[in-house]
């Protein structure tokens, strides 16, 4: 035998290690080449003895791992409670190294080699590590997801263990190891060529409106099938147009966000560019686990790694078990062995990409299977070779989802209504400024729903999370998630926008409106505050210790913020000071009042802020990538020496008809437009201030989810004996 796995339940770490040890010396013999170890939470307090234990216990040369908060062995998934899995494997010499903080392989690696990698999702950006595979070298792994916040996770290389950053083990060539990642869904109709598209509209697949034949496959699908297309649709953008037949893991999976009947166009996840090919797909438990059936079947394999989206198992179909059981009976083999993930590591099309909803494998000892007719997912047909127009260029992207996310058609629904708050308080105002919360509330939406710590019922909790906007222009975005994460805040305050004496004022202002941390609408000011409070933090950390002030700063700025001087000074001052925990979303959307911005800015703002020793993470067409904002944000948080500047492009008024117009820098969506801009995302086009009970059932749990944090806080405050008098001096 050349691969073993085992797997302890027991809930007393030194019992459950040596239960795993003395399984794999049982079938493996000592002195394997490398080891994997997955371990849960439950076993993290030990981590710091675990990995030297099984090195000189097994005699394993080497050693990496990692913690989750579930784990797989054999046709077992054990999900949130005490578990240990060992992998060991005589494979011959390996090597074992972290990956660069720059997302960097090792220069020498040889051709066909395969790398298992391992990375914190706080502070290693995995996106940038997959964009820069080699091209004959294959990537497979996954974020650890033990914990929820910074620093909770470790991650094993040898005798060493690490809270941060990745840790990588390169395999030799001639195991034959083969990548296999199932994103979940299955494909419906054909595949399509975009002929027309902008933004994130398709408008036109082979010559005729896109939803004319998103309705045409409705048609021909029977009952069962057209009930997944209306609540688990799904685009899948085709990586490699090269291909003569396009399979399931050909194509990057991205969500379908809503119609316009007038014009036909269809809204995704994603842009799609002329020329390239599209096909619609269909994601629930049955499509997901009968995709990985299929891919299962058509190999046999000595052992798997796995690396499984800990938004799968219970979450998805309802037990645990189905992956790990796909892949035992699907390979033939029992040698599998792995972990839950909040990011899953894989090739798509030859490219490799962070993923999410995905189970990512790596297959050793892997063999076409013979004789086996590939199961295909019940009700799917053959993908053909041709396409519906003519293909011109590859589309371009990845996805980089992250941990465990909330349904992601709920989400996109979430995210539409703020673009329609946006919308509806300036329209009942007649002025205000529209375009830019449009454009923003993705990142709105994932800074308060994933990314910031904060409790809505107790909004002066002195360790919270500070949030300004910068851009003031855009208040009604802030009230808008301020009403929605339950900060007191009425559905009446909204309707009031602009008015004397009310609640939301046409830009933030500090002291009427729970939630509002400093008043902006000078341009530059609020950037300039922000570095105030970062330095602030970092005065009374250092003062009173990190049990009661350990928090991060975030701020959002424009164009017109970065074109003030007191920026350029507040910015310079930060990168000097070094203000790790300070995060500034810079809103990159080219246009201005007047037109674009290159009428009067043509700076380099990335390498200026570089220049000013800042971390700078230019994430480019991201605006509508959830997940991908999230994994910038939570890769900034982690930069505890330098402050982070994180540049989105945005597409003001998005998705609306003025999209990258000047005039949506303001007041310009009236009647019509609003109305067209509300079919086009699924909204009622006839009701101002809309929100469904289940948006704002998830946004206020997650306005409640930092009462914990806060409770936790309260608890350590209540009993520390550090100068109580001066404490409140500072805190006025």
């Amino acid at each position: 035998m050349r691969y073993a796995v085992a797997l302890s339940e027991h809930h007393d770490t030194g019992i459950a290690l040596g239960e795993v040890v003395g399984q794999v010396l049982d079938r493996l013999g000592p002195a394997p080449d490398v080891a994997v170890l997955f371990l849960t939470g439950h076993h993290v307090d030990r981590c710091d003895e675990l990995g030297r234990t099984v090195r000189q216990t097994l005699g394993a040369r080497h050693l990496i791992g990692g913690t989750a908060v579930s784990v797989l062995a054999h046709r077992k998934e054990v999900e949130e409670s005490p578990a240990i899995v060992l992998w060991a494997g005589h494979t011959g010499p390996v090597e074992v190294f972290r990956p660069s903080p720059e997302g960097g392989l090792p220069d020498d690696l040889v051709d066909d080699t395969t790398v298992v990698v391992l990375a914190d999702p706080f502070s290693y950006d995995a996106v940038k590590l997959a964009g820069n595979v080699p091209p004959e070298v294959t990537l497979v792994g996954g974020l650890a997801s033990a914990a929820g916040r910074p620093g909770g996770n470790r991650l094993f290389l040898d005798d060493e263990v690490q809270a941060d950053g990745a840790v990588a083990l390169a395999l030799p060539p001639g195991l034959s190891a083969r990548p296999l990642v199932s994103q979940g869904c299955r494909p419906v109709g054909e595949p399509m060529t975009v002929t027309s598209s902008e933004g994130n509209l398709l408008r036109t697949l082979g010559g005729r409106p896109a939803l004319e034949r998103l309705k045409a496959i409705s048609e021909a699908a029977g009952p069962s099938e057209r009930s997944l297309l209306s609540r688990g649709l799904q685009v899948g953008l085709v990586v490699d147009e090269h291909r003569e037949v396009f399979r399931p893991g050909d194509f990057l999976v991205r969500g379908v966000l809503g119609a316009d009947r007038t014009t036909g166009a269809v809204a995704i996840g994603d842009h799609a560019p002329i020329g390239s090919t599209v096909q619609f797909q269909v994601r629930d438990a049955d499509a997901a686990i009968a995709e990985l059936q299929q891919m299962a079947a058509a190999w046999h394999a000595d052992s798997a790694l796995v690396f499984t989206c800990n938004g799968r198992g219970s979450n998805l179909f309802g037990r645990p078990g189905p992956d790990a059981e796909a892949l035992v009976d699907g390979l033939d083999t029992t040698a599998v062995g792995g972990m839950f993930c909040a990011g899953e590591i894989g090739p798509i099309g030859g490219r490799h990409f962070l993923h999410g909803f995905t189970a990512s494998a790596l297959l050793l000892g892997a063999a076409p299977a013979p004789c086996v007719a590939v199961r295909r997912p019940h009700g799917a047909r053959p993908v053909r070779t041709a396409r519906i127009g003519c293909p011109l260029t590859s589309p371009t992207g990845a996805t980089s989802p992250m941990s465990a996310p909330l349904d992601a058609a709920l989400e996109a629904r979430a995210v539409n209504v703020i673009r329609g708050l946006s919308m509806d308080g300036p329209h009942a105002a007649r002025s205000g400024h529209q375009g830019t919360a449009m454009a923003l509330a993705p990142l709105a939406h994932i800074l308060w729903t994933r990314v910031l710590t904060y409790d809505a019922a107790n909004p002066e909790w002195p360790d919270r999370d500070r949030f300004i906007l910068s851009a003031g222009h855009a208040s009604i975005l802030l009230y808008s998630i301020l009403h929605l994460t339950g900060h007191g805040l009425t559905l009446e305050d909204l309707r009031q926008f602009r008015q004397w004496g009310s609640a939301t004022p046409g830009h933030p202002e500090v002291g009427g409106t729970a939630g509002v941390e400093v008043t902006t609408g000078p341009l530059g000011q609020g950037l300039a505050n922000a570095v105030g409070m970062a330095i602030a933090e970092r005065n009374l950390r250092a003062r009173f210790g990190a049990e009661v002030c350990d928090h991060h700063t975030f701020v959002v700025c424009g164009d017109g913020d970065l074109a003030e001087g007191i920026s350029h000074e507040a910015a310079s001052l930060a990168g000097h000071l070094g203000l790790g925990r300070l995060v500034a979303v810079y809103d990159d959307n080219h246009v201005t009042i007047d037109g674009p911005t290159e009428l009067a800015l043509s700076d380099d703002a990335p390498v200026r802020f570089s220049a000013y020793g800042w971390h700078v993470i230019d994430l480019g067409e991201a605006a509508e990538d959830l997940d991908g904002m999230e994994a910038a944000l939570r890769a900034a948080m982690a930069e505890d020496d330098r402050p982070s500047l994180v540049v989105l492009r945005s597409h003001i008024a998005t998705p609306s008809p003025d999209v990258d117009s000047p005039a949506a820098h303001g007041y310009s969506l009236t009647d019509d437009g609003i109305a067209e801009t509300k079919r086009r995302m699924g909204l009622p086009d006839n009701e101002s201030f809309h929100i469904p009970d289940e948006v704002l059932s998830m946004y206020r749990s997650a306005g409640a989810r930092g009462a914990a944090a806060r409770e936790a806080w309260q608890q350590r405050f209540d009993t520390w004996d550090g100068d109580r008098d001066g404490w409140k001096a500072c805190l006025g």
